[in-house]
């Protein structure tokens, strides 16, 4: 259950943006960039409140978000005639975040929970989306223990396993035209971030 926000306020975003695109051979070969800086301010998240509140969660604004970015494309025709035509485009993308501050007195947000085991946490001078988990409890020799049921043994504190975020984004498009017909094929490539595949956690 959610309590309604009391007093909410928009998400802003301030964003400083840069840019440049050029063409050659009349335009049979070009690229464009974008170089970008974001603030977001007022961010909207459901905070966690004792269950002796007869709720769960509470919307507030908690939260200023930074991202800085570029985004490169490159666009070219090898082949151009009346008849034929191949065109090729190459795009790549980057973004990194840091969250630089919670509300008062928030140091990290739990935006999801599996099983009270696994967490995609929001915690203030951290990147966007951080994966926290509980290791394996380890001998000094490094083997994992075995607790008194079988099982292996979790240790009692939360460490950082991973991010939802990818490193990149890419992909190529190839088209080939010939008289009314066409032909495209894209590629898209995302390169980084982790997920948490829980297929085998009964198991």
């Amino acid at each position: 259950t959610t309590v309604p926000p009391l007093v909410l306020k928009p998400e802003r975003k301030h964003e400083t943006e840069v840019g440049l695109e050029m063409g050659f051979l009349d335009d049979r070969l070009g690229f464009d960039a974008t170089f970008y800086h974001q603030r977001n301010v007022d961010q909207i998240f459901d905070l966690a409140i004792p269950y002796s509140s007869g709720a769960t969660n509470i919307t507030v604004n908690a939260g200023l978000m930074t991202n800085t970015g570029q985004e490169l494309r490159l666009f070219g025709s090898p082949i151009r005639a009346s008849d034929v035509e191949w065109s090729l485009t190459a795009n790549f993308a980057r973004n990194r975040n840091t969250i630089e501050r919670l509300r008062a007195g928030v140091q990290s947000i739990v935006l999801q929970n599996f099983e009270d085991n696994l967490y995609v946490e929001a915690r203030a001078g951290r990147p966007f989306g951080e994966i926290y988990g509980y290791d394996f409890r380890r001998a000094p020799d490094g083997q994992k223990v075995v607790d008194q049921n079988g099982y292996y043994a979790k240790s009692d504190t939360l460490s950082l396993v991973g991010n939802i975020t990818p490193s990149w984004l890419g992909g190529v498009s190839n088209t080939v035209r010939y008289k009314g017909i066409s032909l495209t094929a894209l590629v898209d490539v995302r390169w980084g971030g982790q997920l948490a595949a829980m297929s085998n956690y009964y198991a």
